[in-house]
């Protein structure tokens, strides 16, 4: 007699396993592929990690970086010769973001073998997804719940950021989804034990961006307080405290104060960042590093709208029905509002940063750095597509079409995206391993280099500043060390005009000679008369 559901139940376990087997091969063959660094802090999270597994030290003294010749840099040279999204103090150079998965990475690799750290993310993402299964299964069937899975796991940004080891934000919205699946557990059975489990889910997300906690945590206060379960609050938030305590001991030995990691407006800047610059007092960490600004309403409309329309228009109706239902239930109508101004702090909160300012929003897509701060809302986005969907199923070819073509466009953009799919993702790896090879091979072992956004591909190898000088104390380390070794200039295409750069390096008795071309791109060298 159970046969028939047997058989199902077997389908729908082949199909669950086969596609989460496909899902991770996938992301493992992108992530192992990857040799360059799409943005600084890539690069940093990288280098620290490796410091951390080969050294058992979260900090590189200026003594171990490139030196040709064999001099040490002074405090003054490594304020200006760093790349970005690391902090100076004095002769040391330490992580300038988050110390969460520096930290893993760092054991993992140690415990493991070298390069391990690049599968944090992906097998954390699809732990996640399979929690996020688990939460739509209370609601749908599960192979709606699957659908709501699949979905999220082809989610262009999902998928980009799942596949980029070096960036927190995936680790944290996996780990944020599973917390949600024990927050869930938690509300149907308030049970100290399910309290404990939460704690743990949470802290662990925390562990890899703890600024998401100005956010996060109210809310999480208002589900639990909205039954009362106080016991269970300090339990999960005692739980969730202690699982901090490695990064708040490591930043306390590192900086100082615990809480001196994190971005700084210096380093958004990209000027040289100092530790004094970090986030110290708590008051500081409930403000952008952007600052306040009515932008992020434009920022919203963007990421929540036109970077997904589907997903946003499908959410918005889910919402819309959901209100009505509301209407007349005043006491969860303000529970809900609560929750509603907490999200707009989020919003604003990430919103409030410039974050277009060198292309149209039209054509950054998912390669938007910034995109990663909303992956949160993607996942919870979901929820609104298959309720919409679900209100198809009477009509069949249409809810057929409507899924297929979700996927396909879906899985069109992974591919295809101008900016960020994977075929042109796998063209800028290329071109930027054969740019950074090349540089390599024509310039010393000792030679320090002005390299703009190439900083995050040269840096250890070589000896570089993101940008020129600009204060007098810059151009005295820029002097000093243009005596011990080589100096280049990477410039890229109309970056800079050399008359303009003659006359600026002329009155500190230096000058610049065009050295070779490299693609489009130009190497410059300096020299002191």
């Amino acid at each position: 007699m159970n046969q028939p559901g047997r058989a199902a139940d077997k389908i729908f376990g082949l199909a669950a396993i086969g596609l989460a087997v496909l899902w991770m091969a996938a992301a493992a063959w992108v992530v192992f592929g990857t040799k360059t660094y799409g943005s600084p802090d890539e690069a940093a999270n990288a280098f620290f990690i490796r410091q951390l597994a080969t050294a058992g030290t979260l900090s590189a003294d200026s003594s171990q970086l490139p030196a040709g010749s064999g001099e040490q840099s002074t405090s003054a040279q490594l304020a200006y010769w760093h790349p970005r999204s690391m902090q100076v103090d004095g002769q040391k150079l330490k992580p300038g973001s988050f110390l969460g998965l520096v930290l893993v990475g760092g054991t993992l690799d140690f415990l493991t073998f070298n390069g391990a750290h690049r599968l944090l993310t992906p097998s954390l993402a699809l732990v996640g997804l399979w929690a996020l299964y688990l939460i739509l299964r209370r609601f749908w069937n599960q192979w709606w719940a699957l659908l709501g899975s699949s979905l999220v796991a082809l989610h262009p940004v999902w998928w980009q950021f799942q596949t980029r080891p070096w960036f927190h934000n995936g680790a944290f919205a996996s780990l944020l989804v599973m917390a949600g699946w024990r927050l869930l557990r938690l509300w149907e059975e308030g049970t100290a034990r399910n309290a404990a489990w939460f704690g743990l889910a949470f802290g662990a997300a925390l562990f890899f961006r703890p600024v998401e906690v100005i956010w996060a945590g109210p809310l999480v206060a208002i589900v639990l307080l909205a039954q009362r379960q106080w016991r269970n609050l300090v339990i999960a938030a005692t739980i969730t405290l202690f699982v901090q305590l490695p990064w708040l001991i490591s930043g306390w030995q590192l900086y100082g104060p615990s809480l001196g990691a994190g971005y700084s407006a210096a380093q958004l800047d990209t000027e040289p960042v100092s530790v004094g610059d970090a986030f110290s007092p708590l008051p500081g960490v409930f403000v952008p590093p952007g600052g306040w600004s009515w932008n992020w309403m434009q920022s919203a409309w963007w990421y929540l709208v036109m970077m997904v329309p589907v997903w946003s228009a499908a959410t918005a109706v889910a919402l819309m029905f959901y209100f009505l239902r509301l209407r007349t239930q005043r006491l969860k109508m303000l529970k809900i509002i609560l929750v509603g101004i907490i999200l707009a702090y989020f919003l604003s909160y990430y919103g409030s940063w410039d974050l277009y300012p060198l292309e149209p929003p039209t054509r950054v897509g998912s390669l938007a750095s910034y995109a990663r701060y909303w992956l949160p809302l993607y996942v919870a986005m979901v929820v609104g597509v298959l309720w919409v969907l679900k209100r198809l199923r009477r009509f069949r070819l249409i809810l057929a079409a409507s899924i297929i073509a979700l996927l396909t466009s879906q899985t069109v953009a992974i591919l295809f995206h101008p900016t960020s799919g994977l075929v042109r993702r796998l063209k800028s790896e290329a071109l930027a391993t054969t740019k950074r090879q090349t540089i390599l091979d024509h310039t010393p072992a000792d030679a320090a280099i002005v390299a703009g956004h190439f900083d995050k591909l040269l840096w250890p190898e070589r000896i570089v500043s993101f940008r020129l000088p600009r204060t007098p104390d810059e151009w005295d380390a820029f002097r000093q060390l243009a005596t011990t070794r080589p100096i280049f200039l990477y410039v890229t295409p109309r970056q800079y005009r050399l008359s303009d750069l003659q006359r600026q390096l002329a009155p500190r008795q230096m000058s610049i000679t065009r050295d070779r071309v490299i693609g489009g791109d130009e190497l410059w060298r300096v020299s002191i008369r």
